[in-house]
């Protein structure tokens, strides 16, 4: 009997449990945007009164377990307004849709100290979520290429960790300074955008022969110097977003650093609720994407032998050998596939995020390592990232936003070495006989051909493989703030903001002759930006007005020393450190500094949010400028109309958003002027001129007190609209910047002593247009496809230059790799003299003048020891930046896949094939390989070639063995359009495939609430273009847009592959 009770209660027990489990319900659903139906990552979902909860995971889906009956849950998200959502007897909506709160990086823009509601902006302001794109660049710069309308992004060169060219509605100025746009990170001004400031030279020792002039026979060599990426201290895992500002409403605010717009990058923060862990890991694989064709050693040693028979009556009686000693056959060595791979590269990033009411932190962290297509050139990154914020009290807010770095580029050289495996003579060896690399002269045809030249110690296999090039960064970029909410409507904040960048340059050239024995340059250059800023920032509405704006007070300062040591003579090829060289030099030592004092404001005004106003102003104090010219005003005026809120549309609900703005202003530039612009320079050297046996302080730049602030007059016109539902989103933009007292070098009389002095000359304008368009073309459950389209026109006109003598000018900018400016012309513009191709009868080029003059000879020879100007033949023959660029996104989801694939194009851009130019560029002084193009010469009357007779009226100004004026084939060719090419461009930039483990999965593996990707990606898929070159897009000048165009031999773009997988729990 006493069993009886025991098993009532064991059954009594087990129907209590079956009751209490048919009472659990599962719950799921998706939260995510109501504007745009983007899913929300990481919102919480909590059933009300209790703490039972669960978070989103990457597609803002999640499930919960539940009781059944009514119940009510709360979602709320950083950013969003909470939102109640009620659940009858287990069964909801599907989709949870917020709305955004002011705080929502997709609805409202991030602008100069501050933020607007996108609805009530009246500038133009451009925005980029990287989360919600496939890509996974190392870099931030190539992740927003194409992404916005009126942003160009060019990557110069294909070696991993270079500097992109980024221009924001084309030139500004005559200066490279003045073009780079400011990039503000986190409230913070980050240092040096422009090309002087991230350049390095290394060692040419051993570099070829000049074969890469610009225009003229005046020498420059681009492959012996690198410029690094000063963006690529930045982790894109670590953006939330980015801004770009672009007309006066927006940059105004930044006054003298915002004409050539404004880069504005949000780092990711923590969120409300339980600590979120996120890792990512990729591997990847880059590929040459194209390789020139050039000539085997047996058709090299053909060619060569043939032109010089050709050239047999002009020999002198010694000096030269027999063609068939010389030009050797039996070697066929491929240069290029000596130095080429395939790179292997890894990244590896991690975070951890969440928050309480009071604090919220982002701690992330990785590693990178970008592998080039060229042995031993790869870039390295490791960083990490910690944001925190944390309420002291109900009114008082501090924060901190700091991120540190550290970047090794390694085979700075790389571009010198692809340069030489393409002119290298194949018909050598990489060996010589001990098994060493070959080196010297008794390698070298051109040593052989002309023995009193320099010796061309070039081996690309030995340059890569020997010696050091390398350029370490350290960077520290931190925002300390503190916030004092005064009242309701009224803020306080004050920013303390650093920016620290070190970098070490070390080059190591091995001994090759035997005499030298080696030599290495070391640069140390440190770099000191600090930021101070004290706001007032002020949000009130009073009925249907509002008001919103902030004022404030910012005090920068910028520092910069830098070291260069040198040394020769080491006692072994293997010794690296220059305290090892026999002889050592301090060769540069300098210290310079910059400060900025400036006041600001800016006040936006809306009535019923239907009528909107904007002002700002921002005076700006330069130490750069003499105290007369030290301070300016930079004011701006905007307004908008919003159209869909008037009544007589209110019936066109078809229309969701319609809005006219327009916006005057002012911004400027001191870029151009250097640190002390309107002061006088001098330098003391350790060698040089003497007096007395002593080395003298000599000038290196003259003053000018007169100097004054470019500034830049900005109009723009828009219109926003959205359609159905906002399944259809439109931005249309006109405008024009007009650019006044021009930074440049202007010339000097003789007498004077210098040459050149900075000055205010010429006026420059910029217009154009910009459209983007963004679709939901399929919006369901399990199936969603979103395009993005944008294409933008750009053109700037040279409307006055002031130069006392503009040919010598223009020249001078032409010698230095810069344009032939001409009043009335593009400050981008190629003008050169017309080729007519090759006369079938006779197989001389031929070239024709500005009034269609045909000449046998260029204008540069046939007006020697004339009055008549050769200049005066060139002609406008195309633009390096085109007339339209844009891009096309697309991201399609299917369930639990996602595929998206992005294009990038160009239309209308001319580009100097100098690449071609360099293979064509055959002569009695050196021997350089060719291409194979060459080997269709002319060779009898009739035939029909773009490729002139081996000795032709152009060339035949050359004495064998040395030159006796500045003209040579390659040369004449730079100085015409031979060698331009239309460089419009179609490229697929990205393909990804991704997959998200479904919640099945997951919990099987006992994870709840995370989610799973995996993904595989090709970038620089394929290229559909008209150039005859490798790559439209490089540029033998790095990141100037002012030298934009030239493709001499550089290193393409690489096509990669990536495999990886992003988890979050």
């Amino acid at each position: 009997m006493r069993k009886l009770p025991k098993l009532a209660l064991a059954l009594l027990l087990l129907l209590a449990s079956i009751a209490a489990s048919s009472q659990i319900k599962t719950i799921s659903g998706v939260i995510r945007e109501e504007q745009d139906g983007f899913p929300i990552a990481g919102a919480s979902i909590r059933i009300k009164g209790t703490n039972t909860g669960t978070v989103s995971n990457e597609k803002g889906a999640f499930t919960l377990q539940a009781p059944t009956g009514n119940l009510i849950l709360i979602i709320s998200s950083v950013g969003y307004e909470d939102r109640e959502v009620p659940v009858v007897e287990g069964k909801m909506a599907r989709f949870i849709e917020l709305q955004p709160t002011v705080k929502t990086m997709k609805d409202v823009v991030v602008i100069g100290y501050g933020k607007v509601d996108r609805r009530k902006l009246t500038g133009s302001v451009g925005t980029f979520k990287p989360d919600l794109v496939g890509a996974n660049p190392v870099s931030m710069d190539k992740l927003l290429q194409g992404r916005i309308a009126g942003v160009q992004v060019s990557p110069a060169t294909g070696a991993p960790g270079a500097a992109s060219a980024i221009t924001i509605r084309g030139v500004t100025t005559l200066s490279d300074a003045g073009n780079a746009p400011l990039i503000v990170l986190d409230g913070v001004p980050m240092y040096g955008q422009d090309r002087t400031n991230n350049s390095t030279n290394f060692s040419a020792s051993g570099s070829a022969a000049s074969f890469t002039q610009p225009i003229t026979a005046n020498n420059y060599t681009p492959r012996n110097q690198f410029e690094r990426n000063p963006l690529a201290n930045i982790n894109p895992d670590d953006i939330e977003s980015m801004e770009v500002l672009k007309d006066a409403y927006a940059t105004s605010i930044y006054g003298s650093r915002g004409a050539a717009g404004v880069i504005l990058i949000t780092t990711k923060k923590g969120a409300l609720g339980k600590a979120r862990v996120n890792v990512s890991f990729a591997t990847s694989a880059q590929q040459a994407f194209n390789l020139p064709s050039i000539m085997t050693g047996d058709e090299y040693a053909t060619f060569y032998s043939a032109y010089f028979d050709t050239l047999n009556k002009r020999r002198p009686t010694a000096g030269w050998p027999p063609a068939n000693r010389v030009f050797k056959k039996g070697y066929n060595t491929d240069w290029l596939d000596q130095i080429v791979q395939t790179g292997i590269g890894y990244n590896f990033s991690t975070s951890v995020s969440g928050g309480t009411d009071k604090t919220r932190y982002f701690v992330s962290g990785g590693y990178d390592k970008e592998a080039s297509y060229i042995t031993n050139n790869d870039f390295q990154r490791v960083q990490g990232r910690v944001n925190v914020e944390t309420a002291l009290t109900n009114s008082v807010k501090i924060g901190v936003s700091t991120a540190l770095s550290s970047t090794i580029n390694n085979a700075l050289n790389a571009q010198r070495a692809y340069y030489d495996a393409v002119i290298k003579a194949p018909n050598i060896p990489v060996y010589d006989s001990l098994g060493l690399y070959a080196w010297r002269a008794l390698y070298s045809p051109a040593n052989i051909i002309n023995a009193t030249a320099p010796l061309r110690d070039l081996n690309p296999v030995g340059t890569i493989n020997t010696g050091k090039n390398q350029i370490t960064d350290l960077r520290a970029i931190s925002n300390v703030f503190a916030e004092w909410k005064l009242a309701s409507w009224l803020t306080y904040r004050f920013d303390f903001g650093v920016d620290w960048y070190n970098t070490k340059a070390y080059s190591r050239e091995i001994d090759k002759t035997g005499t030298l024995r080696g030599s290495a340059t070391e640069s140390n250059i440190n770099n000191l930006k600090t930021v101070v800023n004290n706001l007032l920032n002020f949000n009130k509405r009073f009925g249907d007005h509002s008001i919103s704006g902030v004022v404030g007070q910012s005090f920068e300062r910028s520092s910069e020393s830098a070291t260069t040591l040198t040394g020769t003579n080491f006692m072994d090829n293997r010794v690296l450190s220059i305290i090892s060289a026999s002889n050592r030099s301090v060769t540069n030592a300098l210290t310079q500094e910059w400060t900025l004092a400036s006041f600001l404001g800016r006040l936006d005004y809306g009535y019923k949010d239907k009528y909107l106003v904007g002002i700002t102003n921002r005076i700006d104090g330069s130490s750069r400028f003499s105290v007369d010219n030290r301070y300016v005003s930079f004011p701006s005026v905007s307004a908008g109309w919003v159209l869909s809120k008037e009544k007589f549309l209110k019936n066109a609900t078809w229309i969701n958003e319609l809005k006219l703005r327009g916006s005057w202003g002012l911004t400027g530039t001191d870029g151009g002027a250097g640190y002390y612009g309107s002061l006088g320079q001098y330098s003391y050297t350790t060698t040089g001129t003497t007096y007395a046996g002593t080395t003298i302080i000599s000038g290196t730049r003259p003053a000018n007190s007169n100097l004054k602030w470019q500034q830049t007059t900005n109009i723009d016109f828009g219109v926003d609209a959205g359609f159905l539902q906002n399944r259809i989103r439109v931005t249309a933009e006109y405008y024009q910047r007009t650019t006044k007292n021009l930074l440049v070098n202007g010339g000097l009389p003789g007498f004077v002593g210098f040459s050149t002095q900075q000055q205010n000359l010429g006026e420059l304008v910029n217009k154009g247009f910009e459209l983007t368009l963004t679709t939901k073309n399929i919006d369901k459950k399990d199936f969603s496809w979103i395009s993005s389209f944008n294409i933008a026109r750009n053109e700037n006109i040279i409307t006055r230059l002031d130069f006392a003598n503009k040919l010598d000018a223009s020249l001078t900018a032409e010698r230095s790799g810069g344009r032939f400016w001409t009043e009335g012309g593009s400050a981008t513009a190629f003008n050169l003299m017309y080729w007519g191709g090759v006369d079938a009868a006779t197989g001389n080029p031929r070239w024709i003048g500005a009034n269609d003059t045909v000449s046998l000879v260029p204008f540069e020879i046939l007006y020697v020891g004339t009055t008549k100007d050769y200049n005066s033949q060139r002609r406008n023959l195309g633009d390096a930046l085109p007339k339209f660029f844009g891009g096309f996104d697309n991201r399609i989801r299917y369930k639990d896949f996602e595929f998206s694939f992005f294009f990038t194009f160009a239309s209308g851009n001319t580009v100097f094939n100098g690449a071609k130019a360099s293979m064509y560029a055959f002569s009695s002084v050196d021997a350089p390989n060719l291409s194979r193009d060459i080997l269709n010469y002319w060779k009898k009357p009739g035939d029909v070639t773009e490729i002139p007779a081996l000795i032709n009226k152009s060339n035949t100004a050359f004495t064998p063995g040395g030159s006796t004026s500045q003209f040579n084939d390659y040369t004449l060719g730079r100085n015409s359009s031979r060698f331009l090419e239309d460089g419009s461009f179609i490229r697929l930039k990205n393909l990804t495939l991704a997959y998200n483990l479904g919640q099945g999965l997951l919990k099987k593996a006992g994870i709840v609430g995370g989610n799973i990707k995996l993904y595989v990606e090709a970038n620089n898929v394929f290229l559909i273009t008209k150039y005859t070159g490798i790559d439209p897009e490089v540029s033998a000048y790095g990141s100037s847009v002012l030298q934009a165009g030239y493709d001499e031999i550089s290193m393409p773009n690489p096509r990669s592959f990536r495999i990886g997988f992003k988890i979050g729990l």
